[in-house]
């Protein structure tokens, strides 16, 4: 076998590509634009669908967490304090029903006026349009209002004869801020828990 000082290629190779003339090798300016144009459309095709996916499991994963840790709140306050639940519609003791709930969580953040004003001028129905708030509706109206550790927001109210429940599921300050997206609302009742009245 023969010793080389430098890199060769080995004696049997019969054919060698010599790059003698780089436009027969290479990708021209119109082919890389062409393909980079490819590529946008069928990433502009996908990304929405991806990106609404992506948005729905986020709206679904607040929802579920938000409403166990109210259902929890709300358990426990039924168990501490259960004459407030002693009529099938507790409406008299409402404050001290949102006392007693709000108390089970380890720390809430009071909302105020000037924010649930702002607030409710963003709320949107479920069609993502400017919602026309039921009569019956107390969405973040009172003085109860609170931020949950988990960061959403909730109010328990009173008005046309029931206690209301209003969860805000990823909290007030994140959209879509839409009833039956991230918005929704209960009607606390003895024996039935929570009903949802819809809207």
């Amino acid at each position: 076998m023969k010793k080389y000082d430098t890199f060769t290629l080995p004696e049997s190779a019969t054919q060698v590509a010599l790059l003698t003339d780089i436009h027969r090798y290479a990708f021209t300016l119109a082919e890389v634009l062409i393909t980079l144009g490819i590529i946008g459309v069928v990433a502009a095709m996908t990304m929405p669908s991806l990106i609404q996916n992506k948005q729905k499991k986020e709206l679904e994963t607040a929802f579920k967490k938000s409403y166990a840790n109210f259902y929890n709140a709300y358990n426990k306050a039924k168990i501490n304090e259960p004459t407030l639940w002693d009529d099938e519609y507790p409406v008299n003791p409402y404050p001290e029903i949102a006392k007693a709930i709000y108390k089970e969580y380890i720390k809430i953040e009071n909302i105020n006026q000037d924010t649930n004003k702002k607030y409710l001028s963003k709320v949107r129905t479920y069609t993502l349009e400017k919602a026309v708030l039921p009569e019956c509706s107390q969405l973040f109206r009172n003085e109860g209002s609170v931020i949950t550790p988990d960061a959403s927001a909730v109010s328990v109210s009173q008005n046309c004869n029931r206690n209301w429940v209003i969860i805000d599921t990823n909290g007030i300050n994140k959209g879509p801020n839409a009833y039956g997206h991230d918005i929704f609302s209960f009607n606390i009742y003895k024996t039935k828990s929570f009903q949802y009245p819809g809207f």
